[in-house]
């Protein structure tokens, strides 16, 4: 992975980037470590509840659920 100091499309501060490709798309867009963890969170939180739908589960583990969505938008 190679790192440049240029502006994150995302918080569009000048930080250290890497390229990323935005999921379902080949489109490049450059992204700090920060954003990146967010967003690779957020993306966590969904996937646990398509999964615990799918299971029946998602009104057993709502709660948990929410407490990492809470954990996201501190970190916003």
């Amino acid at each position: 992975m190679t790192i440049y100091w240029l502006r994150c499309d995302i918080c569009e501060k000048s930080k250290p980037v890497s390229e990323c490709r935005l999921p379902g798309t080949n489109t490049p867009v450059w992204v700090c470590a920060s954003c990146y963890t967010l967003l690779s969170l957020e993306r966590f939180c969904q996937g646990v509840w398509r999964v615990l739908e799918g299971e029946g589960k998602a009104t057993v583990k709502k709660e948990r659920l929410r407490e990492l969505e809470e954990l996201l938008e501190m970190l916003e």
